[in-house]
């Protein structure tokens, strides 16, 4: 058995597997931006709530409407931020699955004809969905610069 040192390349890196991966996931990068704000901010209100609770001298039960609003504020940001997280793009052989906080829509890669950029939306080119037997594509919620990495699963499929 190799120790640490030995089992690592130089520079200090980990060996890589040649195997290929099952599948890959994509987040929205403004999704992932969204939930790190609300997480923070969460986080922030939560912490102020028991620092207020803990500092107020609890005289009645009025002295904790403030602290108790904060961690409730707190923890509605965190789930905000569960919901951003909850939402992406998958990836493998079988299709191209959209994970959201409703459940997962899955197109299988015989039903795709094409995936391809679609309008710009701000700055962001997102991409689309040409499915057989539908005549509207599908949004998805990634932009063009997944899309040669979308492309290179599809044919996996077939």
């Amino acid at each position: 058995m190799l120790s640490d040192e030995e089992d690592r390349r130089p520079g200090g890196a980990a060996p890589q597997s040649t195997e290929e991966p099952t599948s890959q996931t994509w987040v929205p990068a403004r999704r992932r931006q969204w939930a790190i704000g609300f997480s923070i901010l969460g986080a922030l209100l939560l912490s102020a709530a028991v620092g207020g609770a803990a500092v107020a001298g609890v005289r009645s039960g009025w002295d904790l409407v403030t602290p108790l609003l904060q961690g409730a504020y707190g923890v509605v940001c965190l789930m905000v931020a569960g919901l951003h997280l909850a939402l992406r793009v998958r990836a493998d052989r079988v299709g191209l699955h959209l994970v959201g906080p409703r459940g997962t829509t899955t197109y299988r890669w015989d039903d795709v004809v094409e995936v391809r950029p679609s309008i710009v939306r701000g700055k962001k080119t997102f991409l689309v969905l040409v499915l057989r037997d539908q005549q509207l594509p599908v949004d998805l919620p990634i932009t063009e610069e997944h899309l040669e990495n979308v492309r290179r699963w599809q044919p996996a499929g077939h």
